[in-house]
C-alpha cells in the first residue's frame, strides 16, 4: 500500500538506493519490470489507474519509473530458487530487498549447520518464491502493492493463503478451533505479541486444529469426533454434517483457491518466519491487525535510523554478498608463528578410570589407567609482567578421534598436538585479541578423565604448581619467583565440560577467584542445569556463558538452564558454520568472541585492556 506513512518508508529506501554509488551494467537492466509499470494501450482503467499511482509515488520521491525498475534484479533467488513473478512477466525483486534476503540466508545456514542454499530450503520445506507484480492494488486494500515495487516476496504460495476479513475461512477455523482444542481462536484478531515466533505459535495451533477438524471427515476418527462432540453443545450428527459442509464451502474456494483446507493454512517453518522478521527487517503478512497474508513478506523500512539518517543511508548501501559464502572464523587461522612463549610443565593428574566399550558398544567404566603429567602454557605478548596474572584454564573434551583426525588404536593427542588442531587454535585466538592473558591447558585422558582435577583440593594444587612453572620460567611476572592469581576463566568444550562444572561447584580455594565459565557444547549429564543453577546463584559476581548445537546431545539441558531465567547465565543455540561436524566448531566460533568480552563487565582487567 502507498498510504502516507508508506511513502515515507519508501522515501528512506529510495534515498538508500542513491547512495549505492555501484554501476547498473545497461545489458543487465530488467526491462520487463520497466515495460510493464508503463501505461499500455492494453491496460484495463484498473491497471492503467495503478501504473499512474506508481509513477506518482516514484515522482514524489524523486524518482522514475525506469531509474527504479532499473534496481530490480530478475536473476534473484532466495534460498536457491529463483524468485518468480507474482503476477506479470517481470520475476525477482528490488535490490534493496535483495540485500536483506542475502543477511537471511546468512543467518539460515548458520543456524541450519549448512553451506547449501538447497538443503536449507529442504530443510525449512520451502518449495516455491515469487515477487514482482504487475501494478495493481493490493490484496484486500487500497493502494499499490508492495509487490509492484519489487520489495515484496511471497513464499509457499499453496499453502499459506490470505485470510480476509469477512471471508468464510476465518468462522471455520474459529469452530474447527473450538471443537479439536476446546477454545475457539479469531485469527483475524489483532497480534498479541510484536514476537513473531509467537504469532506463529498462535497461527500454527489454530492450522493445525483445522487440519484436525477435516481428519474427523473419516469414518475411522468417528470415536474422536464423538469424544470431541460430547464437551460441545451440538450433537455428532450435526458435527459430521458441519465438517462436511465446511470442507466443502473452502474448497478451491476463497482463501483457499488453488488449496485443499485439509492440509491447515501455515506451513511457513517458524525459523524462516523469524530469520525474515527478525534479520531481515520485513513485516510479515501474518502479523497484520485484521487479515491475515501469511504467504507474505515485505521491506517497509522500519527499522531504520531516524536520530541518524545519513548513517543510516550509508549502511544501507554496503553491499551484502548476495550468496553470502560460509567462512570460518578468520581469527582462528593459524599463523606461521605464535606471538608469544609457550611452556610445557609436566604435572601430574594421578591416575583415572580407562573408558571402554561394552557388548552394547556403550561406554563403561574400566580399570585405572595413568594420565598424562603435560600442560601447555602460554604467555601472549601481551601479557604484561605483573605479580598478579589472569588465567583462562581450558579443558578439552574426547581426543580418541579429535574431531576428525583419525587416530591409531592406543595413540591419542596431547596438548602439543590438540592446539595444533584447526578447530582448537586457542593461542592464534588469544593473540589476536591482544587481552592480558594466561592460557593454560592440561592434557587429560582420551575421555577427558581428569584424575586429580576433580578430587576436593585438586585444583588447588594444580594451579600452585602452575604458578611455579610459570614462575620458574620468569613468564609474565619477569621474576623467577611465582606470581599470584587474580582472576580465573574457566572453558570447557564437550567432555571437559563434566570436570569444569566439578571445579566451579567444588570448595577449593582457587574456586572462589573463578569469574567466568564458558561451556561449550558439554551439558550432558542430567543434573547440569541444577548445579549450574546453584553456581549461579551462589555467585552472583561470576557469569556463566553456554554454547550449545542441536545434534550434539546438549540441547535438553541447555535449554533446561536457559528456562531458569538466571540474570548471570547466558545459554545461546551455536551459530556454527560447519557443515559436517558443527559440535567440534564451537569453540572456534565463540573462543576470540568470549576473550574480547571477558571479564569487563567488573572492570578488571578488562578497563585497561586494549579496546577491540
Amino acid at each position: 500500500m502507498t498510504d502516507p506513512e508508506s511513502e515515507a518508508m519508501l522515501q528512506d529506501e529510495l534515498e538508500s538506493a542513491m547512495w549505492d554509488v555501484a554501476p547498473v551494467v545497461a545489458a543487465s537492466r530488467p526491462r520487463a519490470a520497466i515495460t510493464q509499470a508503463r501505461v499500455s494501450s492494453r491496460d484495463t482503467a484498473e491497471q492503467a489507474e495503478a501504473k499512474r499511482e506508481l509513477a506518482a509515488t516514484l515522482r514524489k520521491l524523486g524518482m522514475t519509473i525506469e531509474s527504479w525498475f532499473a534496481d530490480v534484479d530478475p536473476a534473484a533467488h532466495f534460498l536457491g530458487l529463483p524468485i518468480a513473478a507474482s503476477k506479470g512477466r517481470a520475476p525477482g525483486v528490488h535490490k534493496l530487498l535483495l540485500r536483506r534476503l542475502a543477511r537471511v540466508e546468512l543467518r539460515l545456514m548458520q543456524e541450519l549447520g549448512t553451506a547449501s542454499l538447497a538443503e536449507c530450503a529442504r530443510q525449512l520445506n520451502v518449495y516455491s518464491v515469487s515477487g514482482m507484480r504487475s501494478p495493481q492494488a493490493a490484496t484486500g486494500a487500497e493502494g499499490v502493492s508492495m509487490h509492484c515495487f519489487g520489495l515484496a516476496i511471497d513464499v509457499n504460495y499453496t499453502g499459506n493463503p490470505f485470510l480476509q476479513e469477512g471471508s468464510e475461512a476465518a468462522a471455520v477455523i474459529q469452530r474447527a478451533t473450538r471443537l479439536v482444542s476446546g477454545t475457539a481462536v479469531n485469527v483475524l484478531s489483532p497480534p498479541l505479541t510484536g514476537d513473531p515466533g509467537k504469532t506463529w505459535d498462535r497461527l500454527r495451533r489454530a492450522s493445525d486444529d483445522l487440519i484436525g477438524y477435516f481428519a474427523l471427515r473419516d469414518p475411522g476418527n468417528l470415536p474422536t469426533l464423538t469424544t470431541l462432540a460430547a464437551r460441545s453443545a451440538q450433537a455428532v450428527s450435526w458435527w459430521r454434517a458441519k465438517i462436511a459442509e465446511d470442507y466443502k464451502l473452502l474448497y478451491h474456494h476463497g482463501s483457499f483457491v488453488q488449496r485443499d483446507p485439509q492440509r491447515g493454512f501455515l506451513d511457513l517453518d517458524r525459523r524462516l518466519v523469524r530469520a525474515l522478521v527478525e534479520t531481515g527487517g520485513l513485516l510479515w503478512g501474518g502479523m497484520y491487525r485484521a487479515g491475515k497474508d501469511l504467504m507474505h513478506f515485505d521491506w517497509r523500512g522500519f527499522r531504520r535510523n531516524r536520530a541518524n539518517p545519513k548513517s543510516w543511508l550509508q549502511a544501507e548501501a554496503t553491499p551484502v554478498p548476495l550468496r553470502p559464502p560460509i567462512v570460518v572464523d578468520a581469527s582462528m587461522a593459524a599463523e606461521p608463528s605464535l606471538r608469544g612463549r609457550t611452556i610445557y610443565a609436566s604435572i601430574p593428574l594421578g591416575q583415572d578410570r580407562a573408558r571402554i566399550r561394552d557388548t552394547n558398544h556403550r561406554l563403561v567404566r574400566g580399570p585405572l589407567i595413568s594420565l598424562p603429567a603435560r600442560t601447555g602454557i602460554f604467555i601472549p605478548e601481551a601479557a604484561q609482567p605483573s605479580r598478579r596474572i589472569d588465567i583462562i584454564v581450558y579443558l578439552h573434551g574426547f581426543l580418541t578421534n579429535v574431531c576428525g583426525r583419525n587416530k591409531t588404536p592406543g595413540h591419542y593427542d596431547q596438548i602439543d598436538d590438540y592446539w595444533k588442531n584447526p578447530y582448537f587454535l586457542l593461542r592464534e585466538g588469544l593473540c589476536r585479541t591482544g587481552r592480558n592473558f594466561i592460557l593454560v591447558v592440561p592434557s587429560l585422558g582420551p575421555h577427558a578423565q581428569a584424575g586429580a582435577l576433580r578430587t576436593p583440593g585438586g585444583f588447588d594444587r594444580y594451579m600452585a604448581a602452575i604458578l611455579a612453572a610459570i614462575g620458574k620460567r620468569g613468564g609474565a611476572t619477569g621474576a623467577q619467583t611465582p606470581p599470584d592469581i587474580g582472576q580465573i576463566i574457566l572453558a570447557g568444550h564437550s567432555a571437559g565440560g563434566s570436570t569444569m562444572r566439578v571445579i566451579a561447584t567444588g570448595g577449593d580455594a582457587y574456586a572462589r577467584k573463578i569469574r567466568e565459565c564458558w561451556g561449550f557444547d558439554c551439558l550432558y549429564d542430567g543434573g547440569d542445569a541444577s548445579a549450574w543453577a546453584g553456581w549461579a546463584k551462589t555467585s552472583p559476581d561470576a557469569r556463566l556463558y553456554v554454547y550449545y548445537t542441536s545434534t550434539g546431545g546438549t540441547a535438553a539441558n541447555s535449554a533446561e538452564l536457559r528456562s531458569r531465567g538466571l540474570p548471570n547465565v547466558t545459554v545461546e543455540q551455536a551459530q556454527t558454520l560447519h557443515t559436517r561436524n558443527p559440535h567440534c566448531e564451537v569453540p572456534r566460533a565463540y573462543w576470540q568472541r568470549r576473550i574480547q568480552l571477558a571479564l569487563r563487565q567488573s572492570g578488571t582487567p578488562g578497563a585497561t585492556d586494549p579496546k577491540i
